[in-house]
């Protein structure tokens, strides 16, 4: 069982920036938890707050019912993954794993077992006495896994863990890391700028800037119903149109650029805005329907203004007759897909579309 993580009201400075922003939180045990934002959002900086690599200038950190604020790292019992996996080149697979219980003073026999074992949970198998030198990418990744987990650590804290691997080995790794987690169902608190890996890995993730967190939820819940613009537009990719709320006989619609959509009431139910407001909305491009014909819902004329070829899919930018550009995401189907220039129906369903708040 993993160990709860709690966070009450942190603030990190350094000089007169913030860096962290009276910051509280709870992940749970055995949680794969996620902070996700771009750079200088401060991710890292809680991350080394939590580790105690940083001091906090204000608020707690509580791992289950020991408060940790004041604990040197080495008396939190965490494990920390770095970005450029800090192994040491002269030493081999093994060594390079069994470093901490080194350090810790177990017997060569407990030594062994506990790194055999992390060398078969990493799957590393054959390669002990390899050097370091002589690993991929994605081996020495394993090996500084391997070298966090062995220590059997309460929190295991990733810092941008699969940066430097290419996009294919990227992938495969995020499939490892859930596994890996799965197996040993401990709390891992892991940061990335990367949105694909966040929604992938992550059991919730906390979207944050500038110090703060701005929404926390399971991957796609985050997705499907950003509170606000930034989130929506740093998770995925989205269009973010701006209109004006229309009321006409019993419905709310949103005219953007002419563009009249009709909107799921539903969405509107923490919203106050009256006849001619101002109002924001996500649209995902994968939401979004093309065609030659009519017939869709919130329908519009456009015209295809490039084209993204991606295998699978295909990617449009299209513009109306007054001039909004929207993106358009769909499948290709056997081979065939729209060129530029064509005149196509583009529409959405009013429960595609999603209100910002902010």
């Amino acid at each position: 069982m993993g160990t709860r993580v709690i966070l009450e009201n942190i603030t990190k400075r350094f000089g007169e920036v913030v860096a962290v922003d009276n910051l509280s939180l709870t992940v749970e045990p055995g949680e794969l938890f996620t902070l996700l934002g771009p750079s200088g959002c401060g991710k890292t900086t809680l991350l080394r707050t939590i580790a105690g690599l940083e001091s906090a200038d204000e608020g707690r950190i509580i791992f289950d019912d020991d408060d940790v604020t004041n604990l040197p790292p080495h008396k939190r019992k965490i494990a920390l993954v770095f970005q450029s996996y800090a192994l040491f080149p002269f030493l081999n697979v093994f060594d390079n794993i069994a470093y901490g219980l080194k350090v810790q003073g177990l017997s060569r026999s407990e030594i062994r077992k506990r790194v055999m074992e992390a060398i078969s949970l990493v799957r590393l198998e054959g390669l002990e006495n390899r050097r370091i030198d002589q690993l991929s990418g994605g081996q020495r990744q394993r090996v500084a896994v391997a070298r966090a987990i062995v220590t059997r650590p309460r929190v295991l804290l990733m810092d941008e863990p699969l940066s430097n691997l290419d996009a294919k080995l990227r992938v495969e790794m995020r499939s490892e890391i859930k596994e890996l987690q799965r197996n040993l169902g401990i709390t891992i608190i892991y940061v990335t700028h990367d949105q694909e890996e966040a929604l992938s890995i992550s059991n919730r993730v906390a979207v944050m800037s500038s110090g703060k967190i701005l929404q926390i939820g399971k991957p796609w819940d985050v997705y499907e119903n950003p509170v606000n613009s930034f989130v929506a537009d740093f998770i995925g990719t989205t269009n973010i149109l701006e209109g004006k709320m229309v009321k006409r006989k019993g419905e709310i619609l949103i005219d953007v650029s002419g563009w009249l959509l009709k909107v799921d009431s539903s969405n509107f139910n923490h919203l106050k805005a009256s006849d001619g407001e101002r109002i924001m909305v996500s649209v995902r491009p994968e939401d979004l329907k093309i065609s030659k014909s009519s017939g869709l819902q919130n329908e519009v004329d456009a015209k295809i203004v490039e084209v993204q070829y991606l295998g699978k899919f295909v990617k449009y930018k299209v513009e109306t007759e007054n001039g909004l550009r929207i993106f358009v995401e769909d499948v290709v189907q056997k081979g065939k897909f729209f060129s530029e220039n064509e005149i196509v129906k583009v529409g959405v369903k009013p429960e595609d579309i999603r209100i910002l708040f902010s």
